[in-house]
């Protein structure tokens, strides 16, 4: 099952990465700034499928937890400032808006933990 959520994570991640270095592109909505709520909900799904693809297992331990927090933030960080480098505009709003998505996916993942790989099976 780890392959699969490795799979969904590589996948979703080469997807989120075009779409926020994707040139000019707007979106049109009739509330203000509703990229803000795409950035929490991206990033928020970001960190789960990263968390599942094998980064946190159960027990959970704070060390994998924090681990999971700081590669996000790091990678929150980097897509956000490398957008100024295809005509987008990097964003403190935004930043934040991802972090607040993290920490919301970090908190699903405490809350519905993945289960724990089955016991290897000794070889014959």
């Amino acid at each position: 099952m780890t392959r699969f959520w490795r799979a969904a994570f590589v996948l979703y991640a080469l997807a989120l990465a075009t779409a926020t270095h994707w040139p000019g592109l707007t979106i049109d909505a009739p509330i203000k700034r509703p990229d803000l709520i795409i950035h929490l909900v991206a990033f928020a799904l970001w960190t789960i499928l990263l968390a599942r693809a094998g980064l946190v297992r159960e027990p959970i331990r704070l060390r994998r937890l924090a681990l999971l927090v700081l590669i996000a933030a790091a990678y929150a960080g980097v897509d956000e400032w490398t957008q100024q480098f295809v005509h987008r505009t990097t964003s403190w709003s935004d930043f934040s808006a991802n972090l607040v998505g993290i920490a919301l996916g970090t908190g699903i993942t405490l809350a519905f933990p993945p289960r724990p790989a089955p016991p290897a099976r000794p070889a014959p």
